[in-house]
């Protein structure tokens, strides 16, 4: 009778058949073993001669790779940061024609679930877009290319304007808001887009451009604006390559 984590079989068993030594990860089960081995715990055992070969697999894991993602704006910045941990950073902006400089306490997104979190945040930035913020605490979850994204945020003050605006496009905005608590969120499909949020809020601000996110032949032109208590943006396809 040999072993096999917890499970007996009189059927003469070879651990090669499962086990790979040289790459260290188990292979499907043999179809001369009865019962199966249980990897349900990640780990791999196998008992042979009085000796024993153990892989834990979780600790091959690794985490996924960062998604490159644009840092012109604070938003963009917590979701290029790959990690939740304290940040300071300053640069030059990823659309080249500015810089940044900013700070927080957390400040980062997790790769494998995708929860963005930015607490005690300050960060200010000069150029093609000019923005100063502050804020207690952003907590949100987006999709690895960032176009479908939900963002709730509470004690936060911004001021900017410019020609980068939030929504990715290239135009003209401006906005002076202070939110007590917020909630926000955009659902992308292709180019096009929808953005809503509601707020206690005091302030306003727009934005009008045009952006091709989905690097198509189609230029998508796109519109927002907040005020008071509530949001709304969108972006449509044009059917036009402008850009």
């Amino acid at each position: 009778m040999t072993e096999v984590n917890g499970n007996y079989s009189s059927t003469t068993y070879d651990p090669s058949q499962y086990y790979n030594d040289t790459e260290g990860v188990c292979s499907q089960t043999p179809l001369n073993y009865t019962p199966a081995p249980d990897y349900s715990s990640n780990v791999c055992t196998s008992t042979t001669e009085g000796s024993t070969t153990t892989d834990n697999n979780a600790d091959r894991r690794e985490d996924p790779p960062a998604v490159a993602r644009s840092t012109f704006n604070n938003a963009a910045r917590t979701s290029s940061n790959p990690t939740p941990e304290p940040y300071a950073d300053a640069g030059v902006t990823s659309t080249g024609d500015g810089v940044f400089a900013g700070a927080a306490a957390i400040k980062g997104r997790d790769q494998r679930t995708g929860i963005e979190t930015e607490v005690f945040t300050i960060s200010g930035r000069l150029g093609g877009e000019n923005e100063v913020q502050a804020g207690m605490g952003r907590i949100g979850v987006s999709s690895d290319d960032g176009m479908n994204n939900a963002t709730m945020e509470v004690f936060t003050a911004r001021a900017a304007g410019g020609a980068h605006n939030n929504d990715g496009s290239t135009g003209i905005n401006a906005e002076l808001m202070g939110t007590v608590i917020g909630a926000q969120g955009t659902a992308s499909y292709e180019g096009n887009s929808i953005t809503g949020g509601l707020s206690f809020s005091a302030g306003a601000g727009g934005s009008i451009g045009l952006r091709n996110a989905d690097q198509d032949d189609s230029t998508e032109v796109c519109g927002s604006v907040s005020v008071m208590f509530f949001t709304l943006g969108t972006c449509i396809e044009t059917g036009l390559d402008i850009i």
